[in-house]
């Protein structure tokens, strides 16, 4: 058996019978093959959604291929901030299912090493007992470090294929709008939107023991007082430039890095849920 880490017990350490030592060694076990069935779950889960991942991006590619060639539209018009990070978060997924599979490395019990120690070493009986159950202590405190990684890496697996499922959506959507002029006069409304968006997020971040009624008083008194301030001349200028400089981008750009901000901020509030579920 391999040598048993400084924090765990010694064999001399305990006085245990033999059957306690029985007793605990078939827990041991199962506790063993719970852990190994868990991984092979988390593993096969990773392989449905590395292949659903692979499916749906043949799909989206598939799809724009034959607008393109049917039809005869640009591919920049189908391209936008949301529809390319969507697409790039399901690569990402993909790489995550990837290394979540390969990475896939548990001790499942006693191996021929392990066989091979005990002839050579010729245990009696209990010395056996003792070996085991300390191999089991060991393979069990390793398939847990294992179990957590492959747990993380499955997480943002879901959160990736979450994403990118949802910005995809997101990206047709705004495409539409775009094509049909009706950003004209959304973006507006969403650049109020993403701003009530970003005081939740930041209140929920910095200050989440606070009350929202006394976070939005603070947030209102913020306002009235910024908007005091730019009558001064400096920061009238400094304003009207960076107005300027949003209004001269091209509307549909504005509207889609408005409905950009919107989704990752209800995404992040999304992923943060999920990457707290239980797998």
């Amino acid at each position: 058996m391999e040598d048993s880490e400084s924090d765990e017990i010694e064999i001399n350490d305990t006085d245990a019978t033999i059957d306690s030592l029985e007793r605990i060694i078939g827990e041991a076990s199962d506790t063993v093959d719970y852990q190994a069935s868990t991984l092979g779950n988390i593993d096969d889960n990773a392989v449905r959604i590395y292949r659903a991942n692979i499916l749906l991006i043949s799909v989206v590619v598939g799809a724009i291929s034959i607008a393109v060639r049917n039809d005869g539209v640009e591919i920049g018009y189908l391209i936008n901030i949301n529809s390319a990070f969507g697409a790039l978060s399901l690569v990402t997924s993909i790489a995550f299912a990837g290394v979540t599979y390969t990475s896939s490395d548990i001790d499942i019990g006693v191996r021929k090493e392990d066989i091979k120690d005990t002839l050579s070493e010729d245990y009696v009986i209990d010395e056996l007992y003792r070996e085991l159950a300390l191999g089991y202590a060991k393979w069990i405190s390793d398939n847990e470090k294992v179990l957590e990684r492959n747990g993380d890496l499955m997480a943002y697996t879901v959160i990736s294929a979450v994403n990118g499922i949802a910005f995809l959506t997101i990206g047709v959507i705004t495409t539409g709008a775009i094509q049909t002029q009706v950003h004209d006069f959304l973006w507006l409304p969403l650049v109020i939107i993403d701003l009530l968006l970003l005081i939740i997020a930041i209140k929920i971040a910095l200050v989440p023991d606070r009350s929202f009624q006394w976070y939005f008083g603070i947030s209102f008194g913020v306002f009235i007082l910024s908007t005091i301030i730019q009558v001064l001349p400096p920061i009238y200028k400094i304003r009207n430039y960076i107005l300027d400089i949003w209004l001269q981008i091209n509307a549909g750009f504005r509207f889609d890095l408005s409905v950009f901000i919107i989704t990752s901020l209800i995404m992040t509030g999304v992923s943060y849920h999920i990457f707290n579920l239980d797998y």
